[in-house]
């Protein structure tokens, strides 16, 4: 451990969270890390603006996207365990699945051709109710919407890949995507204040979502897609 690295990298994470992330009323949570140790830290903003309770280190934020790395996580973890081979027909896992030639390493590198379901869901599902992975899957099967490019043919981020492969994880482990995503990622890493939303029980108690205006972002249609 150096300790004049750890000093100077922290100077310029405290410069850089001072002049280009604690502007324009940033709400959330800021991290350096380097070589496994925490060199930076800070919260600022709120997670209930209307109630002022504000940020603090073990206030869970929704990360959104970001969390497709943990997905990906349990996935590898299952494939130590043998029980997932990226190399397999993503029907090997969900027999119902529509579409040949898609495996699921192309799940995992958005190169599947399949369509986002923020699009296809616009005329085909009734926006007023919640979607799940599971109805996405449905979507699939039923309407076998056209592949944007042949399988493993080219690179197209696609929230729908990550849908699917938490599909995966449930057939396979046995278990329902969050209890699976506790015991195989958060569980073992110590992440005792993250979770996989459920939005039946626990949407207005979460840190909410605000805009640069403090005006709350609501929950949507596909916010319980996972």
């Amino acid at each position: 451990f150096d300790e004049r690295l750890y000093s100077t990298t922290r100077r310029f994470a405290y410069f850089f969270y001072k002049d280009e992330i604690a502007k324009d009323r940033f709400s959330g949570s800021f991290l350096v890390a380097k070589n496994g140790h925490i060199v930076y830290e800070r919260t600022s903003g709120y997670s209930n603006f209307e109630k002022k309770k504000r940020n603090d280190f073990d206030t869970p934020l929704h990360v959104a996207s970001i969390s497709k790395v943990a997905t990906s996580l349990a996935v590898l973890r299952l494939c130590d365990r043998k029980l997932i081979d990226l190399d397999k027909d993503v029907r090997e896992y969900l027999r119902e699945f529509p579409y040949e030639g898609i495996t699921v390493r192309m799940l995992l590198t958005h190169r599947s051709g399949i369509q986002y379901y923020g699009y296809f869901t616009f005329k085909t599902w009734n926006l007023g109710i919640t979607l799940k992975n599971k109805d996405v899957l449905s979507l699939l099967i039923k309407h076998k919407f056209p592949l944007n490019f042949p399988p493993g043919s080219k690179f197209s981020y696609c929230n729908t890949n990550y849908a699917l492969l938490a599909l995966i994880i449930e057939r396979v482990n046995g278990k329902s995507f969050p209890k699976s995503m506790e015991e195989l990622v958060f569980y073992p890493l110590k992440m005792k204040n993250s979770f996989i939303l459920d939005h039946t029980i626990n949407t207005d108690t979460i840190s909410q979502s605000y805009n640069s205006k403090w005006e709350l972002q609501a929950f949507n249609y596909i916010d319980a897609v996972h």
